[in-house]
């Protein structure tokens, strides 16, 4: 153990450019021996010996290869572990290692979902995933902060540059297409799914507990904004819309019908779109930003204290995120 802290130390130190101080020294020692802190808990939380992987039977092909590769590498882990306890292997090879498995974890959990519809989702095949966050520093400064500015973030204003692509992509497409055409069905159903796994996220994150970290009460606040929003009229109308339009689409469509008069509701909705594709396309991205902050936290409650509920939750969000992906929402 010694060996490991020492040549920690050295690592630190290496990354400035001027000479070291012997504060510079001490503190680098602090960070080294906190690290290694977090190492111990990633490794108790993986739990190697009460792991499951679900019934892998039901892969083949690369989804197979994929949980076979998590076994294995899940399997390694014990001696990764006890190599790096004996100053065998440096602590980044660990790191490196604890990010595959967060990998794999994601990649396999989305396969169960994929391959079940929906049916299973296995919240222990996760545990690779999130166990990795225990890694991170976050009592340091800098993950506060960035909590803060989580929190107090202003509504998207949607001028980033992704967003501004697709808008204008959305405005082209929506001036190329008559407004009397049926088209776009599959459009309408990638929105309805994004916005039912915003409102089951909602439900996801309802009962966390804010009072047991910073990170709880950041996620809990989220949710509460989340939850206001799916419960708008704006929300609900948006929602009832596309569904409708939907609906009606793939009537049309199933009557090999292309083309509808000015009284169809498909009319309507592309005439609507037209005359502001920029507002229609701000209320689709409203709750995206709060959805991605909660992903990205969400993880780590999970991983605190291996408490049931708070995986449950992870689960929860990851389920639902997996399932509007695969259009298996509605």
């Amino acid at each position: 153990m010694k060996f490991i802290l020492f040549f920690l130390v050295l690592l630190l130190s290496a990354c400035k450019s001027t000479p070291s101080t012997q504060a510079d020294i001490e503190k680098n020692k602090k960070s080294a021996l906190e690290l290694l802190v977090r190492i111990d808990k990633h490794y108790s939380c993986l739990d190697i010996n009460s792991m499951k992987f679900g019934n892998t039977s039901i892969f083949s092909g690369e989804q197979l290869e994929r949980v076979n590769q998590y076994i294995r590498e899940y399997n390694m882990t014990e001696s990764h572990y006890n190599e790096l306890k004996k100053g065998q292997i440096n602590v980044n090879k660990y790191i490196k290692h604890a990010q595959r498995l967060k990998g794999y974890g994601k990649d396999v959990y989305y396969d169960y979902i994929r391959e079940t519809d929906g049916a299973f989702s296995g919240a222990q095949v996760l545990r690779g995933h999130y166990c990795e966050s225990l890694l991170k520093d976050i009592s340091s400064d800098a993950y506060k902060k960035t909590l803060d500015n989580v929190i107090n973030f202003e509504d998207p204003s949607y001028d980033d540059i992704s967003s501004k692509a697709l808008l204008a992509l959305g405005g082209g497409i929506s001036k190329l297409i008559p407004s009397s055409s049926t088209v776009g069905a599959k459009n309408n159903l990638k929105k309805i799914n994004n916005k039912l796994k915003s409102k089951h996220i909602c439900q996801c994150t309802a009962k966390i507990n804010p009072s047991i970290s910073l990170t709880h009460s950041v996620v809990s606040k989220l949710s509460t904004r989340l939850c206001e929003s799916v419960d708008s009229e704006k929300f609900v109308n948006f929602l009832d819309t596309e569904i409708a339009v939907y609906e009606e689409k793939i009537n049309q469509r199933n009557l090999g019908i292309n083309s509808v008069d000015k009284d169809n509701i498909i009319y309507q909705y592309n005439e609507m779109k037209k005359s502001n594709v920029a507002a229609h396309f701000k209320e689709s991205q409203r709750e995206n930003t709060l959805v991605h902050y909660i992903s990205e936290l969400s993880p780590y409650i999970a991983s605190m204290n291996k408490n049931d509920i708070d995986v449950k939750m992870y689960n929860c969000v990851k389920e639902f995120q997996a399932k509007s992906e695969y259009g298996l929402l509605y």
